[in-house]
Order: structure tokens, then C-alpha cells, then sequence
């Protein structure tokens, strides 16, 4: 939960307070039919809206006081602030005496940044009842506004006192006094309080009123702020069940969602919260964090407005606008330094006119320690990769605002990205003491203590940290990463000004090399990548303790990540940057790529210069961001083809310049950003076409096949398109309709191929694979054979273990369409084990071109190369199957045998060496060894 707003929360969440003597039945009646209705987000209602405005002509002040509160509250939940103010301030004027309006008009005021009003209107209800708790946590917060730190720690701690004291039993009273506690908590860094507020405080105003779901929503907000994600969410769940109505608890799903960087989700959630409340700030403000996550500076812009209509004194959409014209206009050399923000009003000449500036210089005048803004602001930079100014951000929020552990914990996890562990661990320390159940501070310290255990070696250009179990790993990196520093850094230009780190996180503690990367990255245990880059430092999982994969072309990978973010002072678009970095890898091209390559375009979806970006930042599931690196590459090529590979590094230096997508299109290929995708179109239909040739064709999604099969509805090939497409896309209920189509179509073509692979499919659903290898074996036609035939009865044959004919099936599937990986791989597989050689070096080659993962294609070409002493084979299929798996002792003695060959004897023992210690019993690789020397 955000300081910012607490009083605007407190209000919403206390509207009503117990009258001084007991309701009249009828008006208790009323009152409790009112109150159902708006606990359960009905807020149109007409029972409640009734009741509300009958009860404020009641007779007894009371409850006439009670009645106004409650409408008021059910005008806020919908937005309607102004009817609100005008109800409450005429109750007022028409009951002074009352502090319970009093207190409600000052929370309200609060929320519309009206301090000198909500001031005014808290002290008056104090002055009627010094324990007036709305009125006093409203005291405290504008206290906080006003930069009073010191003193409002204290109005905060009241709150404590007072429960000590008077032990109250009532909802409202315990959530205020939660809202109250939690101020101070953070004030003083007192974490147990915390915890005593989500396990004693909530809980108990929930067992006093069960309908309170706004117990639900505070105690879930205070898990979300220490980024208790999944707790969180529980509560958030919970409250929903009582008001599935309540944009409050909508937008704390949203922002945990944000949190995990599900960005689409979060937009969803955010929008339907704004469906019920076209104001409410926190939804607003969500929208325009997704959009500064997608590097939209300008598309937050409107949401900000929207905020700051509401509270135009409010913190976070200050900075938030602030960080907007930073990122849009540019910062200034030292135009963040510690002594503008320090003092904005003696800002050079220069700057001194900029938006960021005068909203600086306005805010410090009325509140000298703004620690929020400060934090928020460099969170919005940090985002966006400006670090440096981020740091000085954070750093000036430290120094005006001691107390709160929020700049703390983000100056900590800024060093973190920056490769500064020395800062990181004394600042994230002192930010643990201050808050121990911040769920990412206390996994970015167990992190530091894995990489305080590490081992550490430095080369030329690069620092690498390791477990001792990845020593044999992190030596034969550190080569390779040595050997591709030199062309890499000519190739782009730049070098790093200080070396690399390269982390490599291995199982510790319970816990997978895999988590601790994620831990390192996101300070949270889970993400989908194996390697990632900050632009500093690089962290990998280690290869030696998940699944191999060719780490040499993910450290090849991320290291461009730093050479075009530090080169364009992190300015490059996600895009680009992968782009490059994909490029570098060679001439890849997943099948998945190739897949939604063809659908998208079918359909019309395919990312564009103006979107693929989102792919990457607020991705709506994992095809997008696959989509979103097949056509960052293509872009790539197309510029390069078409312009010349000097222009990709034109446009980096474009980016450099601070130039957007569309003007750097336009200086680096002199054509709009319109004309450019023109251009790419039928580059485009050309590449898909050599993608196409010589693969088995893409089955039409259904409705296409739908609309095929509607133009000629007697064609058995379109009936047949269109149940395998129900199989295909269809939830697996429908397929029974598609069997009965292929029934159909059998009846006037019995020998049909894919009406027969249909029923097959079908058959092994229900664990019926003899049948369907019966069916299969009728279908397959070894001139002219089905893909989805050789499909499933290959592998059906295979997964059988009869070889010969899985080869046969493969192999007349391979004639038909050489360039399908799939079906290399095996018949590769079953010609081996049959023992037929013959086709193998040119099968596992083309498997090993293919895909840049496959280990078995190439340990077997390198025993073959040795076989047949051809010595630079060897060493080309060693080395590569070295960078999937580095210990394999098997590898590492055919690369010594071959470079002994070779006449390398130095690069002979290395191997050798590696081959014994790896495993010491190994004669062969002994006497090798001792040949060399």
C-alpha cells in the first residue's frame, strides 16, 4: 500500500461508526439493509441509496450522522467525490458538533490533496473528541505531506497506545487502528507490527463483522508491499467473495499481477476496477505503470491526468508525470544530481524551465523531505534503465526521509542490477532491520550469501563468480567468453569501460541453481529464461545441474545485451537489442517461430515496429513473446539485407542520440516508419515461403478451415481439414464429432490418410495403440505419404522399438519433406539404432544446424570424425557438444585425442587434463595425457 493515499483508505474503509446510544429498530432495520448492500458492492442499489437519504432527515443527530456517512460512501465507491463533499459538508454545517462528519469531510479533503481544509476540518473533530481515530490518522498524513516525519511517527504511534489501552472489539475501530500502526511501522521500522496487523488486527475485524472485506484488502496490501505476492492474493480473493464489485481489491489483484510481470492481466483488473470507479486513483495509476513498463512514457500520460485531477498534490502521479517528461524530453547531463534535487529552485538556467523541475521546486516548497516522490521517481528511471539518475533519486530519499525503508530497499536492489554487491549488502542489512518481511530484500540477501561463498576468477575483460562444482564450467567460459570479446566489441563498436560479471548460479541449499538465478534477477524464485542481462552484470543458470543447453550461445547472447544497452546508455528499444543479440547467435530459427509466423499472419496479429516492443514488456502469453524475438530478428535481417549490415549499427547510434523508433527509422534508412514496413511486407512473404519449402505445411486453424470447407463442403480433404482442426483447437470433447466426421469420410474414401490419422489419435486417447497403428498402417503411402500419418505412426512404431519400420516411415516422410527437423532427428535416431550408418554424418549435421541445443547429433559426429580421423571435424563437433555439456568426460578426451592430432599439444593436455579430473579413472584420456607431454 502506498503511503500516498493511507487517509484516502482509511476513509474508505471506516464508514461507520457506532452512534452514541442505541438505533431505533426501524432505523436499524434500514441501516443494516443499507450496509448489505454496499458491503456487497451493489452500489446502485436502491435499497441502499434509499435508506441513506431517508435516514438524513432522521430525527436524532446520530443517526442522521450515520446516514451521511454512508452515502457518502456509496457515492466514493463510484467515484462521485463532489456529491459526496457537498453531502458531508452540508452535514456539517448542519451538525458542527459532530466528529464523526467532521472526521469523514477531512479524510475526504485529504484525498483531493486539500491539506489546509482536511487540516482544519481534523483538528475541529479532535476538539470535539480527542480519540477521534479518522481524524487523527487524517493529523498524521498531512504531517507527512508537510515533510514532518518526526511528528508524525508519533501521531502514528498513538495508534498502538491507544489499542494498548483500549483493546476496542469493533471492525472500524481495528482497521483504523491497522492503518495507524502500519504508518508507524514503517516509520520506525518495526516489522513486528506488521505482522501482528495481518495476524491479530484484521483478523479480528473480521470476526467482528463478517462482511468487512476491507480487512481483506488492507491486510492483503500490507503482503503485496513486502511482495508477498501469493498470500496477497488470498485476500484479496477473499474480500472479492464478499464485494466482487470493489475497485480497491480489483486493483490490489492488479497490482500483484504487475508485480510478476503480467502486465495484461494487471491492465484487465485495472479496467474493470475503473468500470466501477472512474476515478479511483490506484487503477488509474496502474494503467500508467503498465504503459512506462512498455516504454510508453507518452501513452501514461493521459492516466496521470486522470490521478492528478483527483489529487493534484499526490505524490506518485507527481513523479510519475516528473519521470514522464524525463524519459519523453531527456535528462540533462546532471540535470538529476543531488544538488538539483536537493534544490530546485537553483537549477541551471538550462533546465530550470523543464516540467520535472517546476514540479520539484512546487513540491519541496510546501514539503521539504519528499521522500515518496523522490523514491517513485527513481523507480520510474530505474524501470527505464537511467540508473544513474535512479541512484541519485534514491539516494536523496535516503537522505530527506531516514525513516522510511522503502528508498532503502530500492537503492539495495538497484546495486544489485549494477553489479555493486559491497553497497548492496550493507544497504540491504540496514533495510532488512528496518522491514524483515520485504520478500525480495530477504532474498537478495540469501542471494549475497551464495555469492559470498563464490569462487571468483578474472580475465581480461570479464569477472566470473561460481560455485566449486561449476569450476570446470566457469574455465572453459571464461575462454570463450575471452575469445568472442575482441570481434564482438569491433563488430559493435565499444567496448565496456569496466569488465563483465558473469554469475553462475548452481544448487544451494535446498534450492535449484535455476531459483537462485531467478532470486538474482527478479528477487523472486521464478522465471522463464535460463541467462539474463541488467546491462551490467549477466547471471546464468548453470548448465551442470538442469538440462544442457548451448551456454556458449547464451553467454554470447546476453553479453550483447551489455555492449548495445551500455552503448546507447541503455536507450535501445527491448526489441533492438534482442534483435542484435539474436543475430549474433547465427542463422536460428525455431520451429515455434516458424508456426506463429504463419498463423499470425493468417490472422492478421503479427507485431509491427510500433508493437513488437509489447511483446517483450506486457506479453499476453508466451507466444508473444516468442513472436516478439521471431520478428525483432526479422526486422534485423531485412535492414541488413536490404541496407547493408553498417546500417543495424547506424541505428544503435541512432538510439544513442535519444532517438525514437520512428525518427531513427527515418535518419538511418530515409523513409517513414510507414514506408519502412511497406518495404518489409514482401521481404517478408519471401522469407515465410523459404521457411515453408521443403516443411510440412501448417494445418489450418479451425475457422479457417471452416470457411474452406464452406465454399466446397463436399471436398473429403477440407472435411478432413476441419476435424483435425477440432482435434487440434477444439476442447477435447469435440472429439467425438471429429471421429464421426472421419467416419463419414472413410465411407466414400476408406483409405483416406488423415481421416484414418483422426481416428488414430482418437484410439490412443482411449490407450488404444494397436488399433490405431492398424489404421496408420493402411493409411501410410511410402510414395506419397501423409505428414500426420508418418507423425504418429513413426513414432508409434519407434516408441515400439521397432526400428526398421520407424526408418522406413521416417525415412519416406523425410523424401517428401527434407527440411522437416523432426523427422531427421529420428530417422537418424532409428538408423542408429539399427546400427545403419550410412546417412548418419549427413543426417546428425543437419540436426546439428538446426538445433543449436541437440547434444546427441553431436557427440555422435564427433566419435565419427575420429573414426575417420578427420582431426578439424573432431575439434568442430567436440567443441560444440563441449558447450552443451562441459563435463562430459568423453568429449573433453576426443578433443584432446583431436588437437593431439592436430599438433596442438598445449590444447591437448588442457582437455585431457579436464578429462581426468572430470573422471580420474579414465586410462585412455591417462595415456593420451601422457603422449603429449
Amino acid at each position: 500500500m502506498n503511503l500516498g493515499r493511507v487517509a484516502l483508505r482509511a476513509f474508505l474503509l471506516t464508514a461507520f461508526l457506532l452512534p452514541a446510544a442505541p438505533l431505533r429498530a426501524d432505523v436499524a432495520d434500514d441501516l443494516k439493509a443499507a450496509r448489505n448492500e454496499l458491503s456487497h458492492g451493489r452500489y446502485d442499489a436502491a435499497v441502499a441509496v434509499a435508506a441513506w437519504t431517508r435516514l438524513a432527515d432522521a430525527a436524532r443527530d446520530d443517526e442522521r450522522a450515520e446516514a451521511v456517512i454512508g452515502l457518502s460512501r456509496s457515492l466514493l465507491e463510484t467515484g462521485n467525490f463532489d456529491e459526496a463533499e457537498k453531502r458531508l459538508a452540508a452535514a456539517v454545517d448542519q451538525l458542527p458538533d459532530s466528529a464523526p462528519l467532521r472526521a469523514h469531510l477531512a479524510a475526504l479533503h485529504l484525498a483531493r490533496g486539500r491539506y489546509v481544509d482536511a487540516l482544519k476540518q481534523a483538528d475541529a473533530a479532535l476538539v470535539k473528541n480527542g480519540e477521534q481515530l479518522l481524524a487523527r490518522l487524517v493529523r498524521a498524513r498531512i504531517k507527512i505531506e508537510q515533510g514532518k516525519l518526526e511528528p508524525a511517527a508519533e501521531d502514528f504511534r498513538w495508534f498502538v497506545q491507544y489499542y494498548n489501552r483500549r483493546q476496542p472489539k469493533d471492525a472500524e475501530s481495528l482497521l483504523l487502528i491497522a492503518e495507524g500502526s502500519a504508518g508507524y511501522a514503517r516509520a520506525r521500522g518495526v516489522g513486528q507490527v506488521f505482522s501482528f496487523i495481518v495476524n491479530d488486527l484484521t483478523p479480528d475485524a473480521v470476526k467482528a463483522d463478517p462482511n468487512a472485506w476491507q480487512s481483506y484488502f488492507l491486510s492483503g496490501s500490507l503482503l503485496l508491499e513486502k511482495h508477498n505476492n501469493g498470500q496477497a492474493r488470498q485476500e484479496f480473493r477473499r474480500g472479492l467473495d464478499i464485494n466482487p464489485h470493489s475497485a480497491d481489491l480489483l486493483v490490489g489483484m492488479a497490482r500483484a499481477e504487475l508485480d510478476e510481470r503480467n502486465p495484461e492481466k494487471a491492465r484487465t483488473l485495472a479496467e474493470q476496477a475503473l468500470a466501477t470507479n472512474a476515478r479511483h486513483i490506484d487503477a488509474l495509476l496502474l494503467l500508467a505503470n503498465v504503459e512506462l513498463g512498455a516504454e510508453a512514457p507518452a501513452a501514461a500520460l493521459p492516466w496521470i491526468t486522470r490521478a492528478l485531477d483527483v489529487n493534484p498534490q499526490l505524490q506518485e502521479g507527481l513523479a510519475l508525470k516528473a519521470g514522464c517528461d524525463l524519459l519523453l524530453n531527456g535528462i540533462p547531463d546532471d540535470g538529476l544530481s543531488l544538488a538539483v534535487l536537493s534544490s530546485p529552485a537553483t537549477a541551471p538556467a538550462e533546465i530550470a524551465g523543464r516540467e520535472y523541475v517546476q514540479i520539484l521546486k512546487s513540491l519541496v516548497e510546501r514539503n521539504p523531505a519528499p521522500g515518496q516522490f523522490l523514491t517513485e521517481l527513481g523507480t520510474v528511471l530505474e524501470q527505464a534503465r537511467r540508473y544513474d539518475p535512479a541512484t541519485s533519486c534514491y539516494a536523496r530519499a535516503i537522505d530527506v526521509a531516514p525513516q522510511l525503508s522503502a528508498p532503502r530497499t530500492a537503492l539495495g536492489l538497484l546495486q544489485m542490477r549494477t553489479g555493486d554487491l559491497a553497497s548492496a549488502r550493507k544497504i540491504l542489512d540496514d533495510a532488512f532491520r528496518a522491514d524483515r518481511f520485504h520478500v525480495r530484500v530477504s532474498n537478495m540477501r540469501k542471494v549475497l550469501d551464495v555469492l559470498e561463498r563464490y569462487e571468483t576468477q578474472s580475465t581480461d575483460h570479464f569477472i566470473l563468480r561460481y560455485d566449486a562444482t561449476d569450476k570446470v564450467f566457469a574455465s572453459y567460459l571464461s575462454e570463450e567468453l575471452e575469445s568472442l570479446y575482441e570481434p564482438l566489441t569491433k563488430e559493435f563498436g565499444f567496448e565496456p569501460p569496466e569488465r563483465t560479471a558473469f554469475e553462475i548460479f548452481s544448487a544451494a541449499k535446498g534450492e535449484s541453481g535455476h531459483s537462485w538465478f531467478s532470486a538474482r534477477m527478479t528477487g523472486m524464485p521464478w522465471i522463464q529464461t535460463i541467462g539474463a542481462s541488467t546491462g551490467m552484470i549477466v547471471a546464468l543458470s548453470s548448465p551442470t545441474t538442469r538440462e544442457p543447453y548451448n551456454w556458449a550461445r547464451v553467454a554470447k547472447h546476453e553479453f550483447c545485451h551489455v555492449l548495445t544497452l551500455q552503448q546507447t546508455n541503455f536507450g535501445i528499444p527491448h526489441w533492438y537489442t534482442e534483435a542484435l543479440a539474436v543475430r549474433t547467435e547465427g542463422n536460428v530459427f525455431p520451429e515455434t517461430w516458424r508456426r506463429l509466423l504463419i498463423d499470425r499472419r493468417e490472422a492478421g496479429t503479427l507485431f509491427t515496429l510500433e508493437t513488437v516492443n509489447n511483446g517483450f514488456q506486457r506479453p499476453k502469453n508466451g507466444d508473444d513473446w516468442q513472436h516478439a524475438y521471431c520478428m525483432s530478428r526479422l526486422y534485423a535481417r531485412y535492414m541488413e539485407e536490404t541496407f547493408g549490415s553498417d546500417s543495424l549499427f547506424r541505428l544503435v547510434d541512432a538510439y544513442r542520440k535519444g532517438l525514437k523508433t520512428p525518427a531513427a527509422i527515418r535518419e538511418v534508412f530515409g523513409v517513414s516508419l510507414a514506408d519502412f514496413e511497406k518495404g518489409f511486407t514482401p521481404f517478408l512473404d519471401r522469407v515465410i515461403e523459404e521457411l515453408n519449402d521443403g516443411k510440412v505445411p501448417r494445418s489450418p486453424a479451425l475457422a479457417s478451415a471452416q470457411a474452406t470447407l464452406t465454399a466446397a463442403p463436399d471436398n473429403l480433404d477440407h472435411q478432413a481439414a476441419v476435424a483435425w482442426a477440432l482435434l487440434n483447437d477444439a476442447p477435447p470433447s469435440r472429439g467425438a464429432e471429429a471421429g464421426k466426421m472421419a467416419d463419414k469420410i472413410l465411407e466414400a474414401s476408406p483409405k483416406h490418410p488423415l481421416a484414418l490419422a483422426i481416428l488414430a489419435r482418437l484410439d490412443m486417447r482411449d490407450r488404444k495403440e494397436r488399433s490405431a497403428r492398424r489404421r496408420l498402417e493402411t493409411a501410410f503411402d511410402p510414395e506419397d505419404p501423409h505428414p500426420a500419418v508418418v507423425s504418429i505412426l513413426g513414432r508409434l512404431a519407434f516408441d515400439d522399438k521397432d526400428y526398421k519400420t520407424s526408418a522406413a516411415v521416417f525415412g519416406a516422410g523425410l523424401a517428401k519433406y527434407p527440411r522437416e527437423l523432426s523427422f531427421t532427428y529420428l530417422l537418424a535416431i532409428s538408423l542408429f539404432r539399427l546400427d545403419q550408418t550410412e546417412r548418419l554424418p549427413e543426417l546428425f549435421q543437419k540436426v546439428a544446424e538446426r538445433d543449436f541445443d541437440d547434444l546427441t547429433s553431436r557427440t555422435w559426429l564427433l566419435h565419427h570424425a575420429i573414426e575417420e580421423e578427420t582431426w578439424e571435424e573432431a575439434i568442430r563437433w567436440g567443441r560444440e557438444a563441449m558447450q552443451i555439456d562441459v563435463r562430459d568426460a568423453a568429449t573433453h578426451r576426443g578433443l584432446g585425442l583431436a588437437y593431439l592430432k592436430s599438433g596442438n599439444q598445449e590444447r591437448a593436455r588442457r582437455h585431457l587434463k579436464t578429462a581426468l579430473e572430470l573422471k580420474p579413472d579414465d586410462q585412455d584420456a591417462r595415456k593420451l595425457l601422457d603422449s603429449a607431454k
